[in-house]
């Protein structure tokens, strides 16, 4: 049933028949036609197109800045990550923490006080470095 459908779409002639200009009202219809298409084709295909052109252009220049961000920001980290080991600032804190009495120490590692604070040294190394690179 399908492939009969099918055969007759496709062998069955379909014409489409175009408006037919006969005279001089013809040849006046034909050029008011012309001269309406070409001016639809100005005021509304023409100016989409260059908005759907320049939409396409903000978009791409967005996604290539966001892009660069986030490589500049994992970069950032890297070297932001080298130069806390250099100057060996967790085992400084934790060092200094071995110092405490037992109670505060505990109370520190209970309450995750030393994650805390190596996310926050963390996050204004890669901040300093990024200002170098922006």
């Amino acid at each position: 049933m399908k492939k009969s459908i099918l055969f007759l779409l496709f062998t069955l002639p379909l014409f489409a028949f175009a408006d037919s200009y006969q005279g001089e009202a013809g040849a006046a219809q034909m050029a008011g036609d012309f001269f309406t298409d070409f001016w639809d084709l100005m005021t509304n295909d023409v100016p989409s197109v260059a908005q759907r052109f320049w939409a396409w252009v903000v978009i791409k220049a967005v996604e290539i800045k966001l892009y660069i961000t986030l490589e500049t920001i994992k970069f950032s980290w890297g070297v932001a990550k080298a130069i806390l080991e250099n100057f060996q600032v967790a085992s400084r804190i934790t060092a200094q923490i071995n110092n405490l009495s037992p109670d505060i120490r505990q109370f520190f590692i209970d309450t995750k006080f030393v994650d805390a604070l190596m996310v926050v040294i963390n996050a204004h190394a890669t901040r300093y470095v990024m200002r170098f690179l922006g």
